[in-house]
């Protein structure tokens, strides 16, 4: 249940990637909130994913975990299609999961989703998590965004989280209509 990316993109605390350095192509943009620090991170082919926990807090053991992932060369790939994929993937995983679409539309034109994912405690002593997706269909990758809790969310922090991940954006640098920030 780790949805998430980063890429050739180098996200900072706190700042945008973009205003960090100068881009080529299209680019993901998204700030990494203060007090997160980075996990793991690994390139495999295509796909790179990195996750974000809490300071103090590890990827073994962590109360929130934001993950981003890209999906290079996945232009095709609608983004409805890929979240469906994700929730029919944790039925299969967790029993008695459940998946709502929170928000559907465009970002920078690009067609954009958020949907909220549950699944409760198991037998096995699998904590009960929930998670926040938020994907974007560029035109060249897929690139997605998640925020997952060990336990219930308070609804304040499930507006705040879902408001951030709709901070998530796409640039292109050969785009007039899509320019990275300087």
């Amino acid at each position: 249940m780790r949805l998430g990316y980063l890429g050739l993109l180098f996200l900072l605390a706190g700042q945008p990637a973009a205003a960090q350095s100068g881009f080529s192509g299209e680019t993901m943009l998204l700030p990494i909130p203060d007090g997160f620090v980075e996990g793991f991170t690994n390139t495999d082919g295509a796909y790179t994913i990195t996750e974000y926990v809490p300071e103090g807090e590890s990827t073994e053991d962590w109360t929130r975990m934001l993950t981003v992932q890209l999906f290079r060369d996945a232009n095709s790939m609608d983004v409805m299609e890929f979240l469906d994929a994700l929730a029919a993937s944790l039925a299969a995983a967790c029993e008695g999961s459940e998946s709502s679409l929170v928000a559907e539309g465009e970002t920078s034109g690009l067609p954009t989703v958020q949907a909220l994912f549950f699944c409760p405690g198991q037998e096995d002593g699998t904590e009960e998590e929930v998670f926040l997706a938020h994907a974007i269909s560029g035109r060249d990758s897929l690139y997605v965004s998640q925020m997952a809790w060990r336990g219930a969310p308070s609804q304040e922090d499930l507006e705040w989280w879902s408001a951030f991940l709709r901070r998530m954006d796409v640039c292109d640098t050969r785009r007039e209509d899509m320019l990275c920030p300087q």
